[in-house]
């Protein structure tokens, strides 16, 4: 409501030539005064129209209920303890003054007065109505947003612990079960001697083989969204972390002649405020990736940093680099697409592909506030860099 519109004012006053003056002096200010001639008529008009009484101006000094029973009434009463109240009155002894503010006074104004300072101290006492009543609306909102939210949480909370019972059910009770079949089918196909059983078990362990690789992927995407609906945030040692990720590529790494170097610079933290799981599976997959993509002998090399780049300068960057074989130019685009699996020419190792490592790899980041980028150059490795929103523990602020 603007200050213009049409104002509702309450004026309790007995003595009838104060009264007129007040409502005279209200509707020059284009206020909408109503009146009453005492405490009994003014309480009433209160209960009656608190909903549109936006102040009372009070007399104190009144026959059979005065000002200052008005003002404990009121009190005691929910609906009519929000309206303000300016005093009008002769009586200004600090006495009286302090009384009626203990009592919940806004404003007191002491006859004689001068007409334009009441009118200003009454629009400013609407005023100050008005954005408490916007505030407790808008609390009362935000109440209900919450509950909802609450409500909305403990919904998601189900379906997270659902969706938990349906992986468990997936990964340990059908995934288990077709072991057998695809050993067993494999077994007598190569053992049948050739015909139609040769045919039939080959049917059977190609369609067992195409089953199980189907239902990690619905694992892997299912897994996925878990993790970044539920993710949780908390302290996390930067360091300890890479160094338990090293730790668990040891004998791969030890096995085919490879190096892998860590270099957190000396201005990052020993801890960032942020998901453990979704971080950990970032760089657990970015490494593992590296380590997969390149041959025996080469460099892993894992980068850690405060960024000055444009665009991300004072955010946390992680780079991962190998000297693999690289991705082809067309493909770079393509690399997080879900399922999409870069053609490499003279690829012969056997490990499995699935086409979902870096599809993650992007969810997790984006679930995180982050971005990520990737270059490469064919025959000479790729480089694959993270940046992070910086939130350091003890510390309220984003970077």
């Amino acid at each position: 409501m603007e200050e213009d519109d049409c104002m509702s004012v309450l004026i309790i006053e007995d003595d009838p030539d104060s009264l007129e003056l007040l409502d005279i002096i209200m509707k020059e200010a284009d206020l909408d005064p109503l009146k009453a001639s005492g405490g009994k008529e003014g309480l009433a008009l209160l209960k009656k129209h608190y909903r549109s009484i936006e102040l009372l101006l009070l007399d104190l000094m009144m026959p059979e209920i005065d000002g200052f029973e008005v003002l404990r009434v009121m009190s005691r009463e929910e609906d009519l303890s929000e309206i303000p109240v300016i005093v009008v009155t002769a009586l200004d002894d600090p006495e009286n003054v302090e009384r009626a503010f203990e009592m919940g006074a806004f404003e007191y104004v002491a006859k004689p007065y001068d007409s334009l300072s009441l009118i200003a101290r009454t629009k400013a006492a609407i005023r100050f109505s008005r954005t408490r009543m916007e505030l407790k609306q808008k609390n009362r909102a935000l109440s209900e947003l919450l509950k909802e939210v609450e409500a909305q949480k403990d919904m998601l909370d189900e379906n997270l612990n659902y969706m938990d019972t349906l992986i468990d059910i997936l990964d340990h009770k059908i995934k288990n079960k077709l072991v057998p079949v695809i050993s067993y089918s494999e077994t007598f196909m190569n053992n049948v001697g050739g015909g139609n059983a040769e045919y039939a078990f080959g049917v059977i362990h190609s369609a067992s083989i195409q089953l199980n690789e189907t239902i990690e992927d619905i694992l892997t995407d299912m897994r996925a969204r878990t993790r970044t609906l539920g993710k949780k945030e908390r302290d996390v040692d930067i360091r300890g972390l890479l160094s338990g990720i090293v730790q668990k590529n040891a004998y791969i790494l030890r096995d085919r002649g490879m190096q892998m170097s860590i270099d957190v610079e000396e201005d990052v933290p020993e801890e960032i405020i942020t998901d453990i799981t979704l971080f950990y599976d970032i760089l657990d997959n970015l490494i593992s990736n590296a380590i997969k993509y390149t041959e025996d002998g080469g460099i892993i090399r894992v980068h850690c940093y405060i960024s000055d780049k444009e665009g991300h300068a004072g955010e946390f960057g992680i780079s991962v680099e190998d000297n693999g074989m690289g991705i082809p130019s067309e493909y770079i685009d393509r690399v997080f697409e879900k399922e999409f699996i870069v053609p490499l020419d003279g690829y012969v190792r056997k490990e499995n592909r699935t086409g979902m490592g870096l599809y993650l790899v992007r969810k997790f980041v984006s679930a995180l506030g982050g971005s990520i980028e990737v270059s490469s150059i064919l025959g000479k490795g790729t480089r694959f860099e993270i940046h992070l929103p910086l939130r350091i523990p003890d510390q309220s602020s984003v970077v």
